[in-house]
């Protein structure tokens, strides 16, 4: 699903701050943050805290001069459910002035500390943990790990902690994560067309202006096909086809790119619709050869005493 706001003829997204506390790697954790609809505790100076937790991210909300408090503790509790916290821990309810030369306005603002307890990291079975990338070697004649890809709690690219960066590239570059998602650094322009279809180009702004364009065609929300123009990184330019299944599940991309060639990529998917395999395929003289897959990789529930070897566990005798 697409959701844009449209204004003038190129728009900034709103909320990249929520984009970011739902996709993001907090500030002092390595645990996979799930969001959760857990009511928010609030902490308030002074107050004990009962259980063994760990500190996860600093949340912060601002507002007008004319904001309550209670107002600014209501954005931090919304934030902190998206960063998938149990509790907040305020730390500072200041007023200050904001002068940008030709106006001076007053601004309130909340911090708090999002903690986790221990007891809610139940959710690890959920998780995806990292994508391991495997192609077949011609010359051994076998299956080999070629790359390791971080990921977030739902599958999205992180970094490349192992490998090859060509994988990284070919994944994240032709990711939806990328090309529709992302809002940070992108603005972009939405039209209906005369054939009832949804129009919308995509321009991220990096070392150059307008440094990758998306020129996106859907139908009800739903994309049909698009054209990326990359200036950087010009073999990732490319069309792209989109294939779904009966129950409008994406099911494959046809990728033509004029520098790399014809691939498809095919997905696969398990529990939540979370996925397990993203599998590549190079179009050589009209056939599928196969070329490389992306194998996602889950925690186990089990995991959880290991990988608190390695955090600051507040509370825990």
């Amino acid at each position: 699903m697409l959701t844009f706001l449209y204004m003038g003829c190129y728009s900034s997204y709103l909320y990249t701050e929520y984009e970011n506390l739902v996709n993001g790697k907090p500030e002092y954790t390595n645990l996979p943050m799930k969001p959760n609809d857990s009511d928010i505790q609030v902490i308030f100076p002074g107050e004990k805290i009962l259980k063994p937790y760990i500190k996860v991210d600093i949340i912060e909300s601002s507002g007008d001069a004319f904001a309550s408090t209670k107002a600014l503790i209501k954005e931090l509790k919304i934030k902190g459910k998206l960063r998938g916290v149990d509790a907040l821990v305020l730390m500072s309810n200041n007023t200050f002035s904001h002068d940008d030369g030709e106006y001076v306005t007053s601004v309130k603002s909340a911090t708090a500390l999002g903690i986790k307890y221990i007891e809610n990291i139940n959710y690890l079975n959920d998780c995806i943990k990292q994508a391991k990338v495997v192609a077949f070697n011609k010359k051994t004649k076998r299956y080999e790990n070629n790359a390791k890809i971080k990921t977030n709690w739902k599958g999205d690219f992180i970094e490349l902690t192992e490998g090859d960066p060509f994988f990284w590239d070919f994944f994240y570059n032709f990711s939806d994560q990328h090309l529709l998602n992302e809002t940070s650094n992108w603005s972009f322009h939405r039209r209906i067309g005369t054939d009832r279809k949804i129009y919308i180009t995509r321009v991220l702004t990096g070392k150059t202006d307008f440094a990758k364009k998306v020129f996106i065609k859907a139908i009800k929300e739903r994309v049909e096909s698009l054209k990326v123009e990359d200036k950087l990184d010009k073999k990732y330019s490319a069309k792209i086809k989109y294939n779904y299944d009966q129950d409008g599940v994406l099911i494959a991309k046809e990728i033509d790119s004029r520098a790399m060639g014809k691939f498809i990529m095919e997905f696969t998917y398990g529990e939540n619709n979370y996925p397990l395999r993203y599998d590549v395929f190079k179009i050589i003289k009209g056939k599928k050869e196969f070329y490389f897959k992306a194998i996602f990789e889950r925690y186990e529930q089990e995991d959880l005493d290991l990988l608190l070897v390695n955090e600051d566990v507040i509370g825990r005798e």
